[in-house]
């Protein structure tokens, strides 16, 4: 049996909290845990909070906001991500799921994972 990571727990959370906002894209692209060959070169959610946390930040909001960003860029791809619309969503989003208890504790736990 599969076991389901917080991460992709997270993604099921994100989802529904951008359809509540009608800011999910038409077409969504399937995560993949193997990473393509334009995925190569990206950093994982997890890398880049890692990579934050060994700069010295401790902030827990910017770390979740970059776990988000990350998470969001690989569900929905590089050309959405690099809008600006995507990273005024990014800020909805988080501001969002700090309102539901249950999501926030979710992002927590990914941040202290990495």
């Amino acid at each position: 049996m599969t076991s389901i990571s917080r991460l992709d727990r997270l993604i099921a959370q994100l989802r529904v909290h951008l359809q509540k906002q009608g800011r999910a894209p038409a077409s969504q692209q399937q995560r993949s845990s193997g990473g393509g060959a334009g995925e190569t070169a990206r950093n994982s959610p997890l890398q880049a909070v890692q990579a934050l946390k060994a700069a010295g930040v401790t902030d827990e909001r910017v770390l979740i906001n970059r776990l988000v960003e990350g998470l969001l860029a690989e569900e929905f791809g590089d050309e959405l991500a690099n809008s600006a619309e995507f990273h005024q969503t990014i800020g909805v989003v988080v501001s969002v799921m700090a309102d539901d208890a249950e999501t926030w504790a979710l992002c927590r736990a990914c941040v202290e994972e990495a």
